[in-house]
């Protein structure tokens, strides 16, 4: 049975009517992977593609989303516990105990990354404020420097794109660059995001070379360790 039929059978024979909030967690599943046999769903599916949309959908949605992050990961849980269970007993799944495990990985991870980001957000909004990326641009004027470059001469003083974290120690983190497998530290990161980090969260990332640090300039999502990009 496609995963897009038992969607639907489910929702059907459900003996309780489907939240809007249920409904749309199955849709996510059947439009991620919809023609594929349901009994062939694994855990790294849940873990990494089902995760990353999900979270896609929670960031689009910042900061509306942001207060009730927690129960929301809670029903995703839920819904997809009891429709693996369905499941289960219909055409029998390949790995059910794996799936309620990644399903737990996930739930406990996507709350933390939505918070993360949000924080980020917030960090990145004042300290454009303070100061605006123009100002770093080289001026031609000055032979190719000027006075508000942040590096030393022949390095570059930005970095940006997809970083895993490979550590954090108090306000300070080490990151690796997901293209170039680069390592990017000492980065400042404020203590309310400290306290929310650890090893593998992913967080997109514009950097700036500051007094002997990185330090956030801009920022777009995060996701769980879980997840590849």
């Amino acid at each position: 049975m496609k995963v897009v039929d038992a969607v639907s059978k489910y929702l059907t024979e459900s003996a309780v009517d489907a939240s809007e909030q249920e409904v749309e967690i199955l849709n996510l599943l059947d439009r991620i992977q919809g023609y594929a046999d349901v009994g062939d769903l694994t855990p790294q599916f849940i873990l990494n593609p089902f995760c990353r949309e999900y979270v896609d959908l929670e960031f689009a949605e910042l900061p509306q989303r942001r207060s009730n992050t927690h129960g929301r990961a809670l029903a995703v849980k839920d819904s997809l516990t009891f429709f693996f269970r369905w499941a289960q007993c219909e055409v029998g799944l390949e790995d059910l105990e794996g799936l309620e495990k990644a399903l737990d990985e996930v739930c406990a991870t996507i709350p933390r990354a939505v918070e993360i980001a949000a924080l980020l957000n917030e960090v990145s909004s004042a300290r454009r404020g303070g100061f605006g990326f123009p100002e770093f641009l080289t001026s031609f004027e000055d032979g190719g420097r000027s006075s508000y470059d942040l590096d030393a001469p022949g390095k570059s003083g930005t970095r940006g794109g997809y970083f895993r974290v490979k550590s954090a120690t108090g306000l300070e983190t080490v990151l690796e660059h997901s293209a170039s497998g680069e390592l990017v530290a000492p980065v400042e990161l404020p203590f309310e995001i400290a306290t929310l980090i650890s090893e593998g969260f992913i967080l997109d990332l514009e950097l700036l070379f500051k007094d002997g640090r990185w330090v956030v300039y801009d920022n777009g999502i995060v996701y769980p360790p879980s997840v590849q990009v």
